[in-house]
């Protein structure tokens, strides 16, 4: 997923590419594929790494941008009900208007498709596995849609998924931006160590293109100097 949460863990979602989003009624016959959507771009799009540059976000009189990348990895196993367990390595570099050197946010995530669902991501030392799926992300979604629980996990300090520290859930809401696009927006809610924290972020969708990503929206929330950043 893309929502940059915690200690740098990089969840899924983005959208905005080039303008912000609208929230009025959309017609019925805006269908969108958002199972489709997201196998695409984990998959980054049949093999090829996913990248997406020229995100810019604010705070003050400082400016940053933002180059964001997928790219899968290998393959992983199989779940118990024989799906394939796929990987891929999000990155997210920030440059600041003045300000020499790059600085990198990123993370992996375990996911399986039919249907997609995340089971683990990585990053930083905070690892959040999803071993429940609510619902489905469906295959026939119109803008307005959504606020519906995707999965539900637990957060925790160690690689052997020991030493629990929090909960995590995502949902799931489908914005509009014109008539051929919307934003799939995941909201992701924490609560590590009685800290409770919530992000969202959205990835674009192209339904006159195969329901492909064509842009992203990004929030970074306390991992740059302490600023709330949100970048499209």
């Amino acid at each position: 997923m893309i929502a940059i949460v915690g200690a740098g863990a990089l969840a899924a979602c983005g959208g905005g590419g080039g303008g912000g989003s609208n929230t009025s009624t959309a017609d019925p016959s805006e269908v969108y594929d958002l199972n489709a959507a997201m196998t695409q771009a984990y998959a980054a799009n049949a093999g090829t790494q996913l990248r997406i540059a020229g995100l810019q976000a604010t705070s003050g009189s400082r400016s940053f941008s933002m180059t964001f990348t997928l790219a899968p990895g290998s393959d992983l196993g199989t779940t118990t009900d024989g799906r394939t367990i796929k990987q891929v390595a999000q990155t997210a570099e920030v440059v600041e208007a003045g300000v020499t050197g790059t600085r990198s946010l990123g993370s992996v995530t375990a996911y399986a498709n039919g249907p997609f669902q995340p089971l683990l991501t990585v990053g930083g030392n905070v690892y959040t596995r999803y071993a429940t799926l609510q619902a489905s992300l469906p295959s026939a979604a119109v803008p307005g849609s959504g606020v519906t629980p995707l999965v539900s996990g637990v957060v925790y300090s160690d690689a052997a998924l020991t030493q629990a520290i929090g909960t995590a859930n995502v949902h799931w809401t489908l914005e509009r931006v014109d008539s051929t696009h919307a934003l799939l927006c995941l909201k992701t809610i924490s609560t590590v160590n009685t800290v409770m924290s919530e992000t969202e972020d959205c990835l674009e969708i192209d339904r006159a293109n195969g329901n492909r990503v064509s842009g992203a929206r990004l929030k970074v929330n306390g991992l740059i100097d302490g600023l709330n950043l949100t970048f499209r």
